[in-house]
């Protein structure tokens, strides 16, 4: 099955109903038929090392700041409205080709500008660069070392205010082949995240992972192993919660099988299963411990339809709401559609269930544990009317449940369109 297939469906199906980025997610997660997401359509333009486009769009959203429907928009963002129309302009560009040998170089890089027609305190600019250099040596040893940072608004279903969130990653790994069918991994990743905010606290949160593997590795590409990794996180600044200054360091560590299958050219899945640990260096009872993992299947049935089933279970370190972490359980569906070779049409359902366990004010404060159920429908549209350009069209519907009365449903109708050089 085609890689870009698989990834394409997986980020369609996977998307966190409260991403930060989430304005256009939608328009974003389309499937176009032009990049290789259906066996019925050919790729075109596949061997071109660089693209360029532009893109505009606009968006109406019902419920801007996730406002629950017993809260009076006036006291919270000073207006009747909860509704606003926004809109964006981007471009970017992404550039792959062979250097020396068997090295290659992948370099991606985009800004889009927000601009809102009621909440101009939400103006911003965000943008997102990454930098990869693809390595190999021999036919047995290859891997990849890498930079990205992103800059972006953070979640308005925790904030009201511009804050913005600068996340940036950097990673290198390797994978050598010991045998026909034995494989060994390991690598290293650094993430820094920081929030910028104004009327609260600013929050940073930095970890250092490592991480090793090994599988066995059949004929035809199927894998199983065994792989450990271990992270330790720290925020430099402490969080001040009810006049108590509170670390947020933490050691974690994981044991997970993990599994890639190709059942047929029609499915394919991919599986983690392990026992996560994390320990608080302050606080132990907000530790976790328990089974986390999670299991992907892309089923295509037919070569212009697809589906793709998830189910998930992880701690979730979420810069948007503080250094903390969320105990996050959820599944997803996603099913795509390409009757013509120009057109497209994606959906995608997301639940999750969030328990915020890792929130220090639990134990300083002994407040109510906070639980979220949230939810996501997603529908998307495209049009390609001609080679290279590419007409968007989506809706999403969302909705939060919460044991602490911050309900809230909204409704964002989005269109783009963009430009490829």
């Amino acid at each position: 099955m085609n890689r870009r297939l698989l990834q394409a469906a997986v980020a369609l199906a996977l998307a966190a109903p409260g991403a930060a980025l989430a304005q256009f997610l939608p328009i974003e997660r389309i499937p176009w038929p032009s990049e290789g997401n259906f066996p019925a359509y050919p790729v075109t333009d596949a061997d071109r090392p660089t693209e360029i486009w532009v893109q505009g769009g606009f968006a109406y959203d019902s419920n801007i700041f996730r406002l629950s429907k017993d809260v009076d928009p006036e006291d919270v963002i000073d207006r009747k409205e909860r509704s606003d129309w926004y809109e964006r302009l981007g471009v970017g560009i992404r550039h792959e080709s062979r250097i020396v040998g068997r090295q290659s170089v992948r370099l991606q890089a985009r800004g889009d500008q927000y601009k809102y027609a009621r909440s101009d305190n939400l103006d911003h600019f965000a943008y997102a660069l990454r930098g990869e250099w693809l390595w190999e040596f021999t036919n047995d040893f290859s891997g990849s070392i890498g930079y990205e940072r992103e800059r972006r608004l953070v979640d308005l279903a925790q904030r009201t205010g511009n804050e913005e969130v600068t996340e940036n990653h950097a990673f290198v790994n390797g994978a050598f082949r010991l045998g026909p069918n034995t494989r060994i991994r390991a690598g290293y990743d650094w993430v820094r995240s920081d929030r910028e905010d104004d009327a609260f606290e600013d929050a940073e949160l930095r970890s250092n992972s490592v991480f090793g593997g090994v599988d066995y590795v059949t004929p035809l590409g199927n894998a199983i192993g065994i792989e450990y990794r271990r992270t330790d996180g720290n925020a430099p600044f402490a969080q001040v919660v009810g006049g108590v200054a509170v670390d947020n360091e933490f050691d974690e560590r994981e044991v997970a099988a993990v599994l890639t299958w190709t059942a047929s050219p029609q499915i394919r899945a991919t599986a983690r299963l392990g026992r996560t640990k994390r320990e608080h260096d302050e606080f132990p009872g907000r530790d976790f411990k328990g089974t986390t993992g999670r299991a992907t299947i892309d089923w295509q049935p037919l070569n212009k339809t697809a589906f793709t089933f998830s189910a998930y279970r992880e701690p979730r370190s979420i810069i948007d709401i503080g250094a903390a972490f969320v105990d996050v359980r959820g599944f997803s569906i996603g099913p795509r559609w390409a009757p013509r070779e120009k057109l497209v049409f994606s959906a995608a359902y997301v639940r999750e269930r969030l328990k915020f366990s890792g929130d220090p004010a639990t134990e300083v404060l002994g407040t109510e544990e906070r639980k979220d159920k949230v939810q996501a429908i997603r529908i998307g549209a495209g049009w390609e009317p001609k080679r290279l350009t590419q007409v968007g069209l989506a809706y999403e519907r969302g909705k939060r449940d919460s044991n602490l009365d911050i309900d809230y449903i909204y409704n964002t109708v989005m269109v783009n369109l963009r430009l490829i050089f």
